[in-house]
């Protein structure tokens, strides 16, 4: 049975490690940030554990940078953004952590339409094997 004083000794323990801005390295943030990748694959929410750990994320002051590769990602990473932050603040002993969420941008190549002659001229580059091969089986390429 809790009693009524146990409540706000608790709150003000959360309090504290909400107030509290120690330093901390990007190794403890490492630490704590793949501590929660695993408390969501515990949670059996492999994706987001993957895209967490897959994603480039860089550390500025108390910012953390993490970019995705798209927006749905970003909807997602959004729902646990509060749950993450939590977990993270309370590893690093920090309240002041943030996080930021980015899609990478992709840069489009451009679309290259070849002919089958094209392709079998790329392939004989790589593989200058198959051009023998193709006069030894006397094949035509028209």
């Amino acid at each position: 049975m809790a009693l009524a004083s146990d409540k706000p000794q608790a709150t003000e323990d959360v309090v504290e490690i909400i107030k509290a801005t120690d330093a901390f390295t990007e190794a403890d943030l490492r630490t704590a940030w793949e501590a929660y990748a695993q408390v969501l694959r515990d949670q059996n929410k492999v994706g987001l554990a993957a895209t967490m750990l897959q994603s480039k994320w860089s550390l500025v002051e108390q910012r953390i940078g993490l970019e995705v590769s798209n927006t749905s990602q970003v909807v997602m990473l959004g729902e646990l953004k509060l749950d993450m932050l939590q977990f993270i603040r309370a590893r690093v002993n920090n309240g002041q952590v943030d996080l930021e969420l980015t899609v990478m941008n992709h840069e489009a190549a451009p679309a290259e339409f070849l002919t089958s002659k094209d392709r079998y001229d790329r392939m004989v580059e790589r593989r200058p094997a198959l051009e023998t091969l193709r006069k030894r089986l006397d094949l035509d390429l028209s």
